[in-house]
């Protein structure tokens, strides 16, 4: 395992680890769309498909920007937010607490997201390269706007579904 020794190092690895983890979380979201009750977090789940596809897209030509190649790294986090989305979903009693547990799951990974897209527009800043960070700041936003939505559906609908479950 290569060391990091300066910024450069540590925005590549965090690079690595979003790509690699969004590779984890797209094929999660597709075998977990049957499960999905609230046809609306459907959608939602589908757009996040697309999103992140594009993402790992944006990744790609990140690495190009710079001159590195992607590497295949283990995304511890990814894989634990993946397993708990799994957990979560097989210890759902009903559709509605299903759905809730969905949301939690995805608004917990979208803000793992949040913080290594932000971390990287830092660092690319810092280092100069603004090309780089204008393009992965395009995914912190679709990370940030998807979390508002997920919010948004949960509030005013999801929850209150699996609140009434439970009364």
């Amino acid at each position: 395992m290569k060391k990091i020794i300066d910024l450069s190092d540590l925005m590549v690895d965090q690079l690595n680890e979003l790509y690699n983890g969004n590779k984890l979380l797209l094929a999660s979201l597709s075998s977990i769309q049957s499960s999905i009750h609230d046809a609306t977090l459907a959608d939602m789940v589908n757009n996040e498909v697309e999103s992140i596809e594009g993402q790992i897209m944006h990744l790609k030509r990140a690495f190009d920007m710079i001159y590195v190649q992607q590497r295949k790294t283990t995304a511890y986090v990814f894989e634990a937010l993946v397993q708990r989305l799994t957990d979560l979903i097989r210890q759902s009693a009903d559709a509605e607490i299903k759905d809730a547990a969905i949301v939690t799951a995805l608004q917990h990974s979208n803000h793992y997201k949040i913080a290594g897209y932000g971390a990287v527009c830092t660092y690319a800043k810092m280092l100069d390269l603004f090309p780089l960070a204008s393009l992965i700041h395009q995914s912190l936003e679709q990370e940030k706007m998807m979390d508002k939505k997920l919010a948004m559906r949960a509030e005013e609908v999801i929850n209150k579904k699996a609140q009434i479950g439970n009364l």
